[in-house]
């Protein structure tokens, strides 16, 4: 006689947390629900339904309201329940290599608090920098100092599966920093790092992205640096190494003619360098620079931004030539001067192409937005440590 298969019991305790799940889940989804439709739509009894919403009361998961009257009922008006977006808040945090961006928000999204300030002044202790200006923003914020549901950073470098930052361009001293571990431990909750290219095709493939609810995206982010991110369902290709889209090696000949790498030419510094070279006469030190220059009639900016848009016409065909997306966003500081680069970058397209390529809407704040839309994968998981001490 054989053994019989063990079968997993539910006591009540078991019970009643999926069942507390299950009503969290349905406020989020639905907004604002009474007890008897919390108890229809989650299949239990009305006194039960009543002890399982105060409960998620008593944790401030949830808050009641009374619907305002409007003529067409008798009696009191019903008090319906919401699931508090401000019960925690999330973190995003975007480490590019010439400003740093950081943005506090309710669970929903909703941004509370954000800062910017140039990464050159956060120095060698990048995790316990992050954690201060964190922890400032939280203290700014009115009402109490709120829990961290989760945490997100983009930063400009690799970063490997372990969350260690692997050859940054710029800031070198951060090369082997265990960033992750070093957030999670200094923040307290749950923290993804990963490279800043790739969180911007998260924004961007979001309902406050370029091409919201596109299947494949890739995105160009062109800057003080230049990378590549690409998500398919919405989910990052980081590659085997987690260095997808480090493009910047890619070989390239400037406008004179001279053998070089995106990294060196197709980025703002390498650009105001050709226009220089090119005899520019103006006095030009960024991008935003150069694209005044080009607009104000300026020959010699204008022929580096006819160059720069035919390169970026290039790459996008190489790109969708390799990976095929639905969409490619060109995101980034040179975003700004897409007037600028979208005539010659057009030409250089493939015409038989179903290919939308677009400039980014979020622009500069793709990157944070895509570390805050991380950190919320986090929030199911902060959500059943609450509702296991109910």
């Amino acid at each position: 006689m054989t053994n019989p298969v063990p079968r997993t019991t539910y006591v009540p305790a078991d019970v009643r947390l999926a069942n507390l799940v299950r009503i969290v889940h349905e406020l989020r989804e639905a907004g604002a629900l009474s007890r008897s439709e919390v108890a229809r739509r989650v299949g239990v009894s009305l006194p039960t339904a009543h002890r399982l919403v105060s409960d998620l009361a008593g944790l401030d998961l949830v808050g009641e309201e009374s619907v305002p009257a409007d003529g067409t009922r008798l009696g009191r008006p019903p008090v319906v329940y919401r699931f508090r977006d401000d019960a925690a808040v999330l973190v995003g945090m975007d480490v590019g290599n010439e400003t740093t961006r950081i943005a506090v928000t309710a669970l929903s999204g909703r941004v509370i608090a954000s800062q910017a300030m140039t990464t050159e002044s956060i120095g060698t202790d990048l995790a316990g920098a992050l954690a201060g200006k964190v922890t400032e923003l939280l203290a700014s914020t009115p009402g109490p100092v709120r829990e961290l549901a989760g945490a997100g950073a983009g930063i400009a470098s690799a970063v490997d599966g372990g969350g260690i930052l692997r050859d940054p361009p710029l800031h070198k001293q951060w090369n082997g920093l265990p960033l992750r571990d070093l957030l999670a431990d200094r923040l307290g909750c749950d923290v993804l790092v990963a490279q800043d290219d790739h969180l911007s095709p998260i924004a961007e493939s979001s309902d406050q992205g370029t091409v919201p609810g596109a299947a494949s995206v890739l995105v160009l982010e062109i800057g003080r640096g230049i990378g590549v991110g690409l998500t398919i369902d919405g989910v990052p290709v980081p590659g085997s190494r987690h260095r997808f889209g480090r493009i910047a090696g890619w070989p390239v000949l400037s406008l004179a003619g001279q053998p070089g790498t995106l990294g060196e030419f197709l980025v703002t510094s390498g650009l105001v360098a050709q226009y220089r070279e090119a005899g520019g006469s103006r006095e030009v030190t960024d991008g935003a620079g150069l694209a005044s220059v080009a607009r104000r009639g300026d020959e010699r900016a204008r022929e580096v931004f006819g160059w720069a848009g035919e390169q970026i016409g290039d790459v996008v065909t190489r790109l969708f030539q390799l990976c095929d997306p639905e969409a490619v966003v060109i995101g980034g500081g040179m975003a700004r001067a897409y007037d600028l680069l979208e005539p010659a970058m057009a030409s250089g397209l493939p015409l038989d192409a179903d290919l939308k390529v677009a400039r980014s809407v979020l622009g500069e704040q793709a990157v944070v937005t895509g570390a805050v839309l991380t950190a919320g994968t986090f929030v199911e998981g902060w959500l059943h440590r609450q509702l296991a001490r109910a």
